[in-house]
């Protein structure tokens, strides 16, 4: 997925980095597309210099931090971006915090209110929140956000 939502945000006007933990995804990446770049790297610990980015797409990225180590993996999101930067944000949304048997490992499901206020936490401002259903599917959710100048 990394490779497709990273393409997506690269044109001939922007570049793009695409970001993940799992070596398949990126050989997968790396095998298929010659540009945008794709590195390994853990979300919490990025290897980019602060204010380094003017927008971060993380869909999805989140959904397996637990919630004691989301507000960390927030914070650090924030850092590379510049002032006035975006961050969209996708996850799975429910009125309360709880966390489900995902394909993978272990997921979690957020109240955007509360994800509002971790964003707010990392000094960032929420522009936009929504969610959408459809049946026999979990909610999903996504906010918007601005790094504070």
């Amino acid at each position: 997925m990394v490779q497709y939502l990273t393409l997506a945000a690269a044109d001939a006007h922007r570049c793009a980095t695409g970001v993940d933990l799992v070596p398949e995804f990126l050989e997968y990446a790396r095998a298929n597309f010659q540009k945008p770049e794709f590195l390994r790297a853990d979300l919490a610990h990025l290897p980019f210099d602060d204010q380094h980015f003017s927008g971060v797409l993380a869909w999805y990225s989140v959904i397996h931090a637990p919630p004691a180590e989301l507000g960390p993996l927030l914070n650090e999101l924030a850092r590379v971006l510049k002032p006035g930067g975006t961050l969209l944000l996708g996850f799975f949304a429910s009125d309360q915090l709880e966390a489900f048997a995902h394909q993978v490992a272990l997921a979690w499901c957020w109240p955007p209110a509360d994800l509002t206020l971790l964003l707010e936490q990392a000094g960032l401002k929420v522009l936009q929140a929504g969610t959408r259903t459809r049946a026999e599917a979990r909610t999903h959710g996504h906010l918007l956000a601005q790094k504070r100048a």
